[in-house]
């Protein structure tokens, strides 16, 4: 009589546990890509965010740049790049010129509601006002309404206030 010693998987075993683990991993690799339009979108907003905080906090420290002093530090939007919306920093002399401190493309992002925006920090207060589509009125407050590319459905919404200065990035409604 032979005694066989059973140790180890089956061929049938091996094979089953092999599909349980591709369909777990083809679910997640699924619902990771469904997020990751959601997280982009975030990162634009909050990239826009911590631009128009960095313009205030320049106006208020009020920073020299290459030992010269601006009356102003100014962001605004900038032509469309294939489609990206692109913020520029700068400052603005006492002599009416611009020096471009940094370019932010918002690179998975559009932006429909406002075509272009400006936003004046005066130094050394920080005052702040917001001009829409060259207007020569600024406004006390506005929204920037972000949408991601490939999904226009995903909003974020960036609320801009010239009266308290604050910046905060909102779901839109």
């Amino acid at each position: 009589m032979a005694i066989y010693n059973k140790k180890g998987f089956t061929i049938i075993e091996i094979l089953i546990a092999i599909a349980i683990f591709s369909i777990l991993s083809s679910v997640m690799l699924v619902n990771f890509r469904k997020d990751q339009h959601y997280r982009d979108l975030k990162l634009d907003a909050s990239l826009l965010e911590d631009a128009i905080k960095k313009t205030q906090t320049l106006a208020l420290s009020g920073q020299s740049i290459d030992g010269k002093s601006f009356e102003k530090f100014v962001i605004k939007s900038n032509a469309l790049n294939n489609g990206e919306p692109i913020f520029v920093l700068g400052a603005l002399g006492y002599d009416g010129s611009m020096v471009e401190i940094e370019e932010l493309p918002l690179k998975n992002s559009i932006i429909k509601n406002i075509s272009n925006l400006k936003i004046e920090f005066d130094t050394p207060r920080g005052q702040a006002r917001i001009f829409i589509n060259n207007d020569a009125t600024s406004v006390r407050t506005t929204t920037v309404k972000i949408q991601n590319i490939s999904n226009e459905a995903l909003a974020k919404c960036v609320d801009i206030s010239s009266i308290s200065g604050r910046v905060d990035v909102v779901n839109c409604e």
